[in-house]
This record gives C-alpha cells, structure tokens and sequence, in this order.
C-alpha cells in the first residue's frame, strides 16, 4: 500500500465531479450476496475489500479517485466510505483507460488488482473462534437411567343420582 497521506480536496472546484463513477466495498466483496449490493459474480470478487485497497488498485489502473469516508451505503447506513472514480475523460464519454469500457468490467479489474496487491485476504473478526470448542460427549458411554413406569386408567362411575345427569370419569395414575 502506498504511505502518503491522503489529502482533503474541494470537490467543489472539480468539474464533473458528480458525473464520477461511485464505488462501495460491497459492490466487490464476495462475501455478500447480489442482494447486499454485489455487483460482480463471487469468483471475480474480493472477500472483504477495504477502501484503501480499492484506491490503490485504482491508481494502479490509472484513474484517479477521491475517498469520501463520510458518505454510508444506502443499503447498510453503518457501513462507511465510498470512492469517486473519474472514468471518463475531462468533458467526454471517452473512458480514461482503453481497456475499461464500463462500470462492471472496471469493477472486476480493481478486483484482480487487489487480489495481486495483497493475495492473503484476511478473515473478518469472529468473536466465536475465540470461544474454546466443546467437548462432544458420546452417548454409548452413558447407560439411560431406568425410567419409572406410568400408567393411567380410566374408571366410569355408574351411579345413577348424579345432579347433572352425565357418568363422572376419573383419572388414576399408577406407578
């Protein structure tokens, strides 16, 4: 990764700017599902991209990007950054590069770049391997303890003054 410091710019001074390209890390990250906002199929993407990364291989391609960190993706508001890409050329429809005709294709090339800048992706945080794992406990070594056996009969009372008319039922547990 390169060691400068990034700059603040007036994007109000760049014309065109609102024209640039916008990328999210989730439109490369091949964890998530097209739902979440990818963009590329998962072989194409990139598991867990981070904003410096993907300005990196922008630069590499050589367009140059403006990272905005107070901008949220719309699907996911706690998810923050987002890069401009200057695509086209000044006043033009032209792309800058050639070999990039469009959004998706440039997308994957920022993808392939990451992938060779840093091939060790790291996992994302999981407090759960933390946890120490759990014992399984096999069930032939334990013999069930003898359950007490249970059964219920019914009796029917038969007497014939009974004050609302029906046979009474009781219920007897015997052990």
């Amino acid at each position: 990764m390169t060691s400068a410091q990034p700059k603040a710019v007036d994007v109000s001074t760049i014309p065109g700017f609102k024209k640039w390209y916008i990328v999210y890390p989730n439109h490369i990250n091949s964890e998530l599902t097209k739902d979440k906002g990818r963009k590329v199929s998962k072989e194409h993407g990139v598991k867990n991209p981070t904003l410096p990364e993907i300005a990196e291989a922008t630069a590499q391609l050589g367009l140059p990007c403006i990272i905005e960190t107070s901008k949220g993706y719309p699907k996911e508001f706690f998810l923050r950054g987002r890069l401009r890409i200057n695509f086209f050329c000044d006043g033009t429809t032209m792309p800058r590069n050639p070999h990039i005709p469009n959004k998706t294709v440039l997308l994957i090339k920022i993808a392939e770049r990451i992938k060779l800048i840093n091939p060790n992706r790291p996992e994302p945080f999981n407090p759960i391997s933390m946890l120490a794992p759990i014992q399984a406990v096999s069930q032939k070594d334990k013999k069930p303890a003898p359950q007490p056996t249970t059964t219920t009969t019914t009796t029917q009372s038969s007497s014939s003054s009974s004050s609302k008319g029906g046979k009474k039922k009781k219920n007897v547990n015997v052990i």
